[in-house]
């Protein structure tokens, strides 16, 4: 409002100048539009201190309101003008999008989200406006804040897995924590007080002249993995949250059973995470709740079998929402069970083990695993 009255009288004053020939009337034009850009030197110096700070839970349940707070700090004697952006929130697991305008410095939103994934909450088209609200200008700045919101699990019994032999010749060892088999060396280090005897390498400790401890390797279990083929299907948040559900549910019964298994997931390359115990699934769901389709939109089948040749464990669970190309060629190599989720787009069936739908999900795989 204030932009309208400046320019109404800014406006006033220059034409009773240039009518009547009082040269007041034109001196305060002229003091006017300089305090403009004046103005607008003065804001861009401060907005170059501004910083903007985006505070927003780290994790949420689906449907649960969660506070997002957009805090502005000036940093500077300089007060800062009006401050304009869109806060834009996007979905990876769905594809969702939505933006909320801003016209305050300091804004709080409370936003859920019907679905799970991972939500990036970032502001866009940032605009300081000086303090006349005449002149503003763009910044480029990122500004990022992310929520992950869990998915829903439901009770399914695991079943054994059958036993079938890993695909690997020789035994693979995790590179990434150390466990009971002293065959295999995982790391030598120094020894902390409540490290066992047992693992003091007496060799390397009197070389050292300080007491060294040799923790063991943990061999990893290729005898079960589960699959989700990562793609970008299109606008049916439904069929990926209740796939993404799915495949939660499943690991979270195999875990609950105590059994091993490889969760792998695509992106541009192949990710995987080994799975021992219920410790280490929240940090597993959460990494494929964070996980983006591959720019080529490649199945999850065609990267793997392109960047390691064959499968390498010995039964596959494989989650998707499209039958890959290359499922007969792996049917020929492991025991491979397809799992298809059916959204509003039909698609076909025919080489699917197992076919569900957001509706019936839940009914389906307890069908199977209960």
């Amino acid at each position: 409002m204030i932009n309208i009255l400046y320019l109404i009288l800014f406006a006033g004053m220059l034409i009773a100048g240039l009518m009547t020939g009082q040269i007041w009337c034109i001196a305060v034009c002229v003091v006017m539009a300089a305090a403009v850009v004046v103005s607008a030197l003065l804001i861009k110096l401060a907005a170059r201190k501004a910083e903007f700070i985006i505070n927003v839970p780290g994790i949420v349940s689906k449907n649960e309101r969660f506070k997002v707070e957009i805090h502005l700090n000036a940093n500077s004697f300089l007060p800062l003008g009006m401050v304009s952006c869109t806060l834009l929130c996007s979905n990876r697991l769905t594809g969702e999008t939505h933006r909320y305008k801003i016209n305050n410095s300091d804004s709080r939103f409370t936003l859920s989200s019907k679905y799970c994934g991972c939500l990036d909450i970032s502001l866009e088209k940032i605009r300081f406006h000086e303090w006349f609200n005449i002149i503003s200008f763009t910044d480029a700045r990122k500004v990022k804040g992310r929520v992950l919101v869990m998915p829903d699990t439901f009770e399914l019994e695991a079943v054994e897995p059958p036993a079938t032999p890993t695909l690997k010749d020789t035994e693979e060892y995790s590179q990434d924590k150390k466990g009971q088999d002293r065959t295999e060396t995982f790391q030598i280090r120094d020894y902390v007080p409540g490290d066992p005897l047992s693992q003091i390498h007496w060799k390397l400790s009197s070389k050292a002249g300080h007491p060294v401890v040799r923790d063991a390797s943990q061999p990893v279990d290729h005898s079960l993995a589960i699959f989700w083929d990562r793609r970008a299907y299109g606008e049916d948040p439904a069929a990926a949250d209740a796939l993404m559900e799915a495949i939660t549910s499943v690991a979270t019964a195999y875990t609950e059973a105590g059994y091993a298994y490889t969760l792998l997931w695509n992106e541009e390359t192949i990710h995987t995470f080994e799975v021992s115990n219920a410790e280490q699934l929240p940090e597993a769901i959460s990494s494929l709740l964070k996980a983006v389709p591959p720019e080529k939109n490649m199945s999850g089948a065609e990267i793997y079998l392109k960047s390691r040749n064959e499968p390498q464990s010995g039964r596959v669970l494989y989650f998707t929402r499209l039958i890959p190309k290359t499922v007969s060629a792996i049917r020929e190599m492991t025991d491979i069970q397809i799992f298809l989720c059916v959204g509003k787009n039909p698609v076909d069936t025919s080489m699917a083990d197992v076919v569900f739908t957001p509706a019936n999900m839940k009914e389906t795989l307890q069908g199977l695993f209960f």
